[in-house]
């Protein structure tokens, strides 16, 4: 019988690095970041941290239970840049007013970054820490007064969180559960079509054999030797195509990447008839882009109303071509309709071309 791998779409952010249990076998399971950016399961972090402090498995930092926290971005580097964001924003939380001269306070601005750059990827870290912890001795009076100022300010902002957030989080988890649900009856029906393919084919080989046997000249042990061959041939085949099919870059249920790519793929919809629509009520007629030999009634009814095109008009020498005395010309509208606006034409395009058709021969030599 063919082995089919359940884990299929499954990737490394869904597995714990320590004990290696993936969310497919424990779809409860809730991954947890340390302040050193290694992730590890909560059932691992109660094994590991449940007497005190102890070192991380990853990287044999100390760290403590209390410290870790749920990952919110996907991106761990993402992660470590706002939580070090976060944390000098708390001591280097000075206002404009603070400082004398505008340069002052870019300065201030600029030193507050080249901290924020060390830290996040990991140059003197320790240099970098006491120049921190320095800074918040010397300014402590002034960061408290301006953390309340803040909290002041953010206390609507913050008020409203207070059930935004949980409801944000409840709704987030009930969509990853839907979307495991889907994805362990995706992995069965892929299993079931397996084994039919297998039984199958299992039917298929014993019709030659008989067969064969039946026809062939050849000895019952050379036919079975030869059916039992090819059989395995075709029992690796499949196992080989059902693995490049796991394994396959196709976007899992489970990431972020399925649903930004049905968001866009929604928007491209919307967009599309958006622009059918636009189309469809499109006339040409009444656009700028029109025969300028139409006859004297269009003429007429230019010079009437010239906002209809918004055109320039210039006189035209008679001649026996039948050329009226005025005409529109579309490269001076002044202002374009929306439906002649909708093909994308703008008159910059024009004074462009001009332009460069003027400059494109001047560094030739001749």
């Amino acid at each position: 019988m063919a082995t089919v791998t359940m884990s299929m779409a499954l990737f490394d952010d869904d597995v714990c690095p320590v004990c290696q249990t993936d969310r497919y076998l424990n779809p409860q399971m809730k991954l947890k970041v340390g302040p050193c950016f290694h992730k590890m399961c909560e059932n691992c972090i109660e094994r590991l941290f449940a007497h005190g402090p102890a070192p991380c498995p990853t990287c044999r930092q100390t760290l403590r239970k209390a410290t870790f926290s749920e990952q919110t971005f996907e991106d761990l580097m993402v992660e470590k840049e706002v939580r070090i964001r976060k944390q000098m924003s708390s001591k280097f939380n000075k206002r404009r007013e603070d400082f004398k001269t505008l340069k002052d306070y870019n300065d201030y601005l600029e030193t507050v970054e080249d901290l924020t750059f060390k830290l996040v990827n990991e140059i003197d870290v320790e240099t970098t820490r006491a120049a921190i912890e320095k800074f918040a001795a010397e300014n402590k009076d002034l960061i408290r007064i301006n953390a309340d100022k803040l909290a002041s300010l953010s206390y609507p902002y913050r008020s409203s969180m207070e059930w935004i957030v949980p409801l944000y989080e409840s709704r987030m988890h009930t969509q990853r559960q839907e979307m495991m649900r889907i994805e362990r009856q995706l992995q069965r029906e892929a299993y079931l079509r397996e084994l039919e393919a297998e039984q199958a084919a299992k039917n298929e080989d014993r019709k030659m054999l008989i067969h064969e046997l039946a026809t062939s000249d050849k000895s019952a042990k050379a036919i079975l030797a030869n059916r039992q061959a090819i059989s395995l041939k075709k029992t690796s085949m499949r196992k080989t195509e059902v693995k490049t099919s796991n394994n396959s870059t196709a976007p899992s249920l489970l990431t972020d990447t399925y649903w930004r790519m049905q968001r866009d793929e929604e928007m491209d919809r919307q967009r599309e008839e958006e622009e059918e629509m636009a189309s469809d009520n499109f006339d040409s007629i009444q656009s700028p882009y029109m025969d300028v030999d139409l006859g004297v009634g269009y003429v007429a009814s230019v010079n009437n109303n010239k906002a209809h095109s918004g055109g320039l008009q210039y006189p035209l020498l008679s001649s026996s071509i039948g050329i009226k005395d005025l005409y529109v010309e579309p490269s001076g509208v002044g202002s374009l309709s929306k439906q002649a606006k909708a093909g994308g034409y703008r008159l910059a395009f024009g004074y462009e071309r001009a332009i460069q058709d003027a400059h494109t021969a001047l560094f030739l030599s001749v």
